[in-house]
């Protein structure tokens, strides 16, 4: 829809000119005459009516408006856009270049058809966010729908979108109304048949002499209206949707005087049709002005006096959009209010039931920070920041100014970790409306409270295919490179053969009497998971288990995850006590290092990869790729290099030829770094769980508390 916009100087009248096939426009004039080319024509075509003590002009058969005496504004339709599908869509935008006015009332008329089930209107929204409200509706048969939508007293927006239940050819117009009330509309009607005279139906007497009627008519197939008399139109909306056009008219006018309200067309043939209207309130008072404000800065819940004029029947304050609903009339030039929650800086408007004043220069929301939580810890730890102000959140600094990562930020809330390098201090907040310091300091600990600590298992290749083999042409060079760099235990064993049993020994210190794959627990023993668990200061921990189709899953194997490498879930002490929360799908290479420095995160950490990254089904070369791309995010995590960490990758079992069941185990710390190859301590899978209950000051499970299978604690983080 093309729209026609002239400008002159000291303009004083808003005057909005539409005519059928040529779309709507807005005329701006200074006078009459003071159009060069086309004055005399205006003057010589136009007429004034008198409506209500408000002029309206009547151009060539069309209405506009022109401003209320007294009233420093204009009422009646400023611009009016739309827009039709091409082909069935569930939604459809209309633009306009120009946006519309703060403040103005939005009206959209809508027309849907789906020729295999009936499509309604689901919602209207804007980038605004503006409150939309369905003013009347009606059904055509069982495939159309009529619709009128209306956001009365809306921030302005450059485009309007519908979203309708189902595929439908989609037709909608868009009026952008200055001068309504507050309480809007007033009365509506709605008809629908199919035959060649289409009408909206007639209302009851509207409720005030000065209202302007928007009536829709919308038609199945492709027709052309006649024009309706005494109203102005905009382009006619048509969808050319294959087998399913449809297409709208929408119509408006001014009246002066109480009475019903009908829109009535011809169509070219017949064909089904709806009709829809709704009539909106002229307001009965100018609207606001504001002038001032003071302070001109301040955090939420800050008390903000507002100045101007027209406040006494003021219906609403709002902060850059905003809304407070809680405000004070101290007299007609003076509102005062508090900071909405989630305000940011902009302009300060105050609506009554003329419409809305905003003012000409913005509000500054400061951030404030009340509470640090905790107010120490190491490099790495999760730190919560609440106060106010925060949304739009453009930094956050510890003292030195060494800038943390915001991992998720609210209005009231910033979660981040300490970062390297940090010192003691205040903490700042960054946002547009200023920096903020915490009152409290922070102290930046040396050591974690509790340690962390990684097991990676891999699976059945055995320790001479792998770190054995290491050198030119290794088929894991990644995985040799960690055994190089840090320390790779050459005489580690596993229990048993087949899997299970070494995954149960790995938690419990028992194989609980399993023989086989095919053993169901659920064991009513303890292990390692409800240990942490049940701490006397429960340690945080996470197994993560790849392709595990969702957190707990119970119902057996899936695809390459199968239960039988998911030995907490054999255990009562988990699958009755939080393991929804605990057992959980791996989260990917790129999303485990920020699930290890999140509010919350695991102390430890327990990952099994599916059966064709841990080299069961995989090769050996498979299973190093999958290593490098998820252990070296973890090596380079805050989790991990903040200290007292470590990371074990080791085996459930070797191959079934070799008859000590030699496993690879790797311990990846800084206490373990540059001692390569060592062949003492000799141990297995119960000194490996013997270790990690060690490091966190655990009870010995099972055969873990005997200390000939070896305690390798010593070379933990």
């Amino acid at each position: 829809m093309a729209h026609r916009t002239i400008y002159q100087k000291r303009l004083q009248w808003r005057v909005p000119i539409t005519a059928q096939g040529t779309g709507g426009g807005l005329l701006m004039l200074a006078r009459p005459q003071r159009l060069a080319a086309g004055g005399t024509w205006f003057a010589r075509q136009a007429r004034s009516l008198a409506l209500g003590g408000i002029v309206a002009t009547t151009v060539m058969g069309w209405t506009v408006a022109q401003a209320i005496p007294g009233f420093g504004t204009s009422w009646g339709v400023a611009q009016s856009f739309g827009a039709a599908s091409a082909s069935t869509a569930t939604s459809l935008t209309a633009s306009t270049a120009t946006s519309t006015g703060s403040g103005d009332l939005l009206v959209a008329a809508i027309r849907a058809r789906d020729t295999s089930a009936l499509s309604t209107v689901k919602g209207i929204s804007d980038s605004a966010r503006n409150v939309w409200v369905k003013a009347v509706t009606v059904i055509q048969g069982t495939q159309a729908d009529g619709e009128i939508w209306y956001a009365a007293h809306a921030v302005g927006v450059a485009g309007v979108t519908v979203t309708v239940t189902t595929p439908a050819a989609l037709a909608m117009t868009v009026l952008d109304i200055t001068g309504t009330s507050a309480t809007a509309l007033d009365r509506t009607v709605a008809l629908s048949a199919n035959s060649a005279s289409a009408s909206t139906g007639t209302t009851s007497a509207t409720t005030q002499a000065n209202e302007i009627v928007v009536g829709a008519i919308g038609w199945n197939a492709k027709v052309t209206p006649s024009a309706p008399a005494g109203y102005a139109i905009g382009t006619i909306e048509q969808s050319n949707a294959s087998g399913t056009a449809s297409g709208e008219q929408t119509a408006w006018k001014v009246v002066s005087a109480d009475g019903p309200q009908g829109y009535g067309v011809t169509l070219s043939s017949p064909a089904g049709w709806t009709g829809t209207m709704a009539t909106f309130a002229i307001a009965t008072s100018p609207p606001p002005t504001v002038t001032g404000f003071s302070p001109s800065a301040g955090p939420d819940g800050g008390t903000v006096s507002i100045t101007g004029s027209g406040f006494t029947s003021a219906t609403g304050v709002a902060f850059n959009g905003i809304s407070q609903p809680v405000f004070t009339v101290n007299s007609d030039t003076q509102v005062t209010a508090t900071v909405p929650t989630g305000a940011t800086s902009g302009p300060i408007t105050v609506t009554n039931s003329g419409g809305a004043g905003t003012s000409s220069r913005s509000f500054t929301v400061q951030p404030t920070i009340t509470v640090l939580n905790p107010t120490s810890g190491p490099i790495g730890a999760a730190v919560t920041i609440s106060g106010s102000g925060f949304s739009g959140v453009t930094g956050v600094a510890f003292y030195g100014g060494t800038a943390a990562t915001v991992t998720t930020s609210s209005d009231s809330q910033i979660s981040t970790s300490v970062p390297s390098g940090a010192t003691n201090g205040p903490i700042t907040v960054t946002t547009a409306g200023g920096t903020t310091s915490s009152s409290a300091s922070f102290t930046v600990t040396t050591q974690p409270a509790t340690p962390h600590v990684m097991v990676v298992l891999l699976e059945n290749k055995g320790y001479a295919a792998t770190l054995g083999s290491c050198g030119a042409g290794s088929p894991d060079p990644y995985f040799c490179s960690l055994a190089s760099a840090y320390t790779s235990l050459t005489s580690w064993h596993a229990l048993s053969h087949p899997s299970l049993p070494n995954y149960l020994a790995l938690v419990s210190g028992s194989t609980q009497g399993c023989t086989s794959d095919t053993c169901k627990g659920p064991y009513t023993g303890p292990e390692l998971g409800g240990q942490l668990t049940a701490a006397a200061i429960p340690i945080p921990w996470a197994a993560y288990m790849e392709t595990m189709p969702s957190a707990c899953y119970t119902q057996g194997s899936s695809g390459a995850y199968v239960r039988r490498h998911d030995p907490f879930l054999y255990f009562n002490d988990v699958l009755n006590n939080g393991c929804a929360n605990d057992v959980l799908p791996y989260p990917g290479s790129s999303a485990i290092a920020p699930a290890l420095t999140a509010p919350g995160a695991p102390d430890f950490v327990w990952i099994t990869p599916d059966l064709n990254d841990d080299m069961h089904k995989g090769t050996i070369q498979q299973g190093d790729a999958w290593l490098q791309a998820n252990i070296a995010p973890v090596l380079s995590s805050p989790w991990f290099t903040a200290g007292n960490a470590t990371v074990i990758i080791t085996m459930d079992e070797g191959l079934s030829s070799d008859t000590t069941n030699q496993v690879p185990t790797v311990i990846i710390s800084s206490n373990a770094q540059g001692k390569g190859n060592v062949s003492a301590p000799s141990g297995n899978h119960y000194g490996l769980l013997r270790s990690i209950e060690e490091a966190f000051g655990l009870p010995y499970l099972g055969a873990a508390a005997d200390p000939t299978n070896a305690d390798i604690s010593g070379l933990f983080g």
